[in-house]
């Protein structure tokens, strides 16, 4: 049941960064939406997190959830990106944006005082808009100069 489990995490996480990247791949995305791409992985990867945790967290370690959530993530898009620096950093930005959405929902996850998870999503939000105005124009201009 644990490695089926583990697989099943595994799959979801995977699953989640092809739907990000190739929905995003294949609509036209003015340039202005771009950085969405982190955004929105962000999020999603928060509410995979959160879900994940909860739902196996009886059969389960969180901290073995969140392994594999990490592995998932990374395992694809990590080794390109480091190949192909420079022109890779825009991807390796989102990578660590999609990163901080499973960390963020790690931690909200085992949150258990109301107050302290508002300021986690809050903290989240701000993320958000720092990445969608300041990291991402940098690195972008920074890959194509």
């Amino acid at each position: 049941m644990k490695t089926k489990s583990i697989i099943l995490i595994f799959l979801f996480s995977v699953a989640l960064w092809l739907l990000v990247d190739l929905t995003f791949k294949f609509i036209s995305v003015p340039l202005l939406f771009a950085p969405m791409r982190g955004i929105v992985g962000f999020v999603g990867y928060f509410i995979l997190t959160c879900f994940l945790v909860n739902k196996y967290k009886e059969n389960l370690l969180p901290s073995i959830i969140l392994i594999v959530l990490l592995i998932g993530t990374s395992i694809f898009l990590l080794p390109y990106s480091l190949i192909h620096l420079p022109q890779q950093l825009v991807a390796l930005v989102k990578l660590v944006s999609f990163l901080l959405g499973i960390f963020t929902g790690y931690v909200y996850s085992l949150i258990k005082t109301p107050t302290l998870r508002v300021v986690v999503v809050v903290m989240s939000l701000g993320y958000c808009i720092v990445y969608y105005l300041c990291i991402y124009p940098a690195c972008f201009e920074y890959a194509t100069r």
